[in-house]
């Protein structure tokens, strides 16, 4: 849903149309909401804990209808509880797997034709980060009984697919990990990232719905000079900042939420931003300063 959910209206006339720019440039890599489209190329399978091994599995498949037209399958229904998501590309483009949940008797129709400020029976809860084509990506949470559908990009054009979790929820704890991200309003904290494959507990600890776009910073350039870009003071541009044609995303998650991903990080220095708006709307978050720093060693 991050298509929708990281819009980038900005603070000012400038970074509005920097915003603009920049939320199609995310969207062609979620095609980043910048999101997911923040959250990942992320891919390999995530790790899990044999204490809290996954009770269940959503196997997502995605293939394209033609350029720019996805077409996603899954099982039509599976047990509430702790699940492994596994998202596999057959496609051609980088695609991700974003659940979507519908409260009420409202349909599918009415869900994709939705605009902020966003109703209160739809919300984004979790799935898959993008995933190279050929490759498998997966993640593990916490799906609540009830009726949801898989899309990539909210708004994304071709298929989705629909999915009922049924049955009891589950109060089943996520496997533990090395690595942690959390997010609030409107800000990030993290520990734990390393160089190689991290298994991380990504979580939402605000009131908004959020992503993590995790982006290398460009060579000679700095998470202060994109600051300072976002504050109308800088002269240099996102994309000159973070290379965001190899930046990881997670899904966007509500309040409260959290999964376990897997992240492939090489040495450096990397931004962690969120590209998701309020759900009333407004500009996307990293405007109103959700950036940080990470250094990867």
């Amino acid at each position: 849903m991050t298509g929708s959910l990281g819009g980038a209206s900005g603070q000012t006339d400038r970074f509005s149309r920097v915003g603009r720019r920049q939320r199609t440039r995310a969207e062609s890599i979620t095609a980043v909401t910048l999101a997911a489209g923040l959250v990942a190329a992320l891919s390999g399978g995530c790790g899990e804990d044999e204490r809290a091994r996954p009770a269940g599995a959503l196997r997502i498949t995605v293939a394209d209808l033609s350029p720019g037209r996805a077409h996603y399958r899954a099982p039509r229904s599976i047990p509430a509880g702790l699940v492994r998501i596994t998202l596999e590309n057959k496609g051609k483009e980088r695609r991700k797997a974003q659940l979507v949940r519908i409260l009420g008797n409202h349909s599918i129709t009415e869900a994709r034709r939705a605009r902020r400020p966003f109703p209160k029976w739809l919300y984004t809860e979790g799935g898959v980060g993008f995933t190279d084509p050929g490759g498998t990506s997966s993640a593990i949470q916490r799906l609540d009984p009830g009726r949801y559908y898989i899309t990539g990009t909210y708004g994304e054009r071709g298929t989705v697919a629909p999915l009922r979790v049924v049955g009891e929820r589950s109060d089943a704890k996520l496997p533990e990990t090395a690595g942690v991200i959390r997010t609030n309003e409107y800000s990030f904290t993290n520990s734990g990232l390393k160089a190689g494959a991290n298994t991380v507990e990504f979580s939402n600890d605000g009131f908004e719905p959020h992503h993590a776009v995790v982006a290398p910073v460009q060579a000679g350039s700095s998470v202060r000079a994109l600051r300072e870009f976002l504050r109308g003071k800088g002269k240099i541009p996102v994309g000159k900042v973070v290379d965001l044609d190899k930046a990881q995303e997670t899904s966007v998650i509500e309040r409260g939420q959290r999964q376990v991903v897997r992240l492939r990080l090489k040495p450096g220095k990397y931004a962690l931003l969120c590209f998701v708006p309020d759900r009333k709307g407004g500009p996307p978050h990293v405007a109103k300063g959700m950036v940080d720093a990470v250094t990867v060693r």
